[in-house]
């Protein structure tokens, strides 16, 4: 699983490097939201956890430019982008059509909320923190 961390504090990235070895993800990190719309137009990932600090709004924006990175990559693959929000959220707080997000999850992350997140949007390869080997892959 191809994970990309926009965050730009250096212990949130290693809090995901921990969080994510054991699920089996391998995440790669961009420090703005303008370095992961680069990332994203030459790579593909499943998942994008977007800090969106008190409100969905400033990770909307740069979803809708992921967005439009996608559309114009050769590589035609829609990520999960998920609102990492310093307030309590609930997953369908930020699905405002249009906006490019999946959903939120409260920031820090625990290893709780983001076991749940992956369940959530990867329920055929993970469940309860374990990795599921999946079919034809």
């Amino acid at each position: 699983m191809r994970v990309l961390v926009v965050d730009d504090l250096a212990l949130h990235r290693l809090m995901a490097v921990v969080l994510m070895s054991t699920p089996g993800a391998a995440p790669r990190y961009a420090w703005t939201g303008a370095n992961a719309v680069l990332l994203v137009g030459a790579s593909r990932f499943d998942l994008i956890l977007l800090k969106a600090g008190n409100s969905c709004v400033p990770a909307m924006v740069v979803a809708a430019d992921i967005r439009q990175a996608e559309r114009e990559s050769l590589i035609h693959h829609r990520a999960h982008i998920v609102a990492c929000t310093s307030v309590q959220a609930s997953f369908d707080d930020c699905l405002v059509p249009g906006s490019g997000l999946t959903g939120a999850i409260k920031s820090p992350w625990t290893v709780d909320s983001m076991s749940g997140c992956l369940e959530r949007w990867f329920p055929q390869r993970f469940w309860r923190g374990e990795v599921r080997e999946v079919s034809g892959r």
